[in-house]
């Protein structure tokens, strides 16, 4: 599918999940012309996440300037940032926070007090008890790749826990594989509703990127 299209079905499902009450809050996305490739994200800046674990400070921080594509119902931030050549998917980065303060210190927050103000004025002692950062999870894709052999930076590839932590990955992935990928693990019960959008959000550029080497290791396979 085009971008465009990618995006305005992007837009549908995020409102779509606002409805449904598995989605809080997410940021309009929008397709623009950068250097000859056609960028998809959210309109707020995103900023960059090490994959070792959000604190309290940078979690609030990216809830405060809308640093995401959508905030769970669970508060989990989820980030789809994509670049196009006509149609082919040239570089991706889709990330998944879960979030770090445990539910029975959200549970009670009032409807009309945000998220971000309910933590930052909540009794400093409850918030100790309650954060259990367990990291994040990141899917990047860039043909524009150093060379290191001492830092392996595959071309597609998953990253956990470090940010040396790059587990090479078959290919790159779309949009719909991405959010397959939540859905499949983290939100079974909703995936019906998912599915409904799942095939708008696929898009051409999917072939393999492993090198032999990386095959020859512990990879991520799947199609």
């Amino acid at each position: 599918m085009r971008p465009v299209d990618i995006c305005l079905q992007i837009n549908s499902f995020l409102a779509q999940g606002m409805a449904d009450q598995f989605i809080e809050a997410f940021e309009h996305h929008k397709t623009e012309e950068i250097n000859g490739r056609t960028f998809l994200g959210p309109t707020s800046k995103q900023q960059m996440i090490s994959p070792g674990g959000v604190s309290f400070n940078e979690y609030i921080e990216l809830l405060d300037s809308n640093s995401y594509s959508a905030v769970f119902f669970d508060s989990a931030l989820v980030s789809i940032q994509c670049y196009f050549e006509g149609n082919d998917i040239r570089a991706h980065r889709y990330l998944y926070i879960p979030c770090p303060i445990g539910n029975e210190l959200i549970r009670d927050r009032p409807s009309e007090i945000s998220l971000a103000d309910w933590l930052r004025y909540s009794d400093p002692k409850e918030l100790k008890k309650s954060f259990h950062s367990s990291g994040n999870l990141r899917f990047d894709y860039t043909v524009d790749v150093p060379t290191d052999a001492k830092a392996p930076h595959p071309v597609s590839h998953f990253t956990f826990g470090a940010s040396t932590c790059r587990i090479p990955v078959k290919a790159p992935l779309s949009p719909s594989g991405f959010l397959e990928f939540l859905f499949e693990n983290y939100y079974r019960s909703y995936q019906e509703r998912w599915r409904t959008f799942a095939p708008h959000l696929n898009c051409g550029g999917l072939g393999d990127t492993l090198s032999a080497a990386e095959a020859s290791k512990h990879h991520l396979n799947w199609n």
